[in-house]
């Protein structure tokens, strides 16, 4: 996996998240929907990062 491989999922993944928060929106109060897709952005970046560094050690 390259990193443009990598970068486009990153963006899709944030993409859905963003479609997924918009969905859920409805359901849920104001607050709500932001604290979730913060969690949701702190998730893929960690996982990003994580993905990141594996790949470095591993090279």
């Amino acid at each position: 996996m390259n990193e443009n491989q990598l970068l486009s999922l990153v963006a899709g993944m944030m993409v859905l998240v963003i479609v997924i928060g918009g969905l859920a929106r409805r359901r849920m109060k104001p607050g709500e929907s932001l604290r979730l897709a913060l969690i949701w952005i702190a998730i893929i970046v960690t996982a990003t990062v994580a993905v990141t560094l594996v790949r470095r050690f591993l090279h």
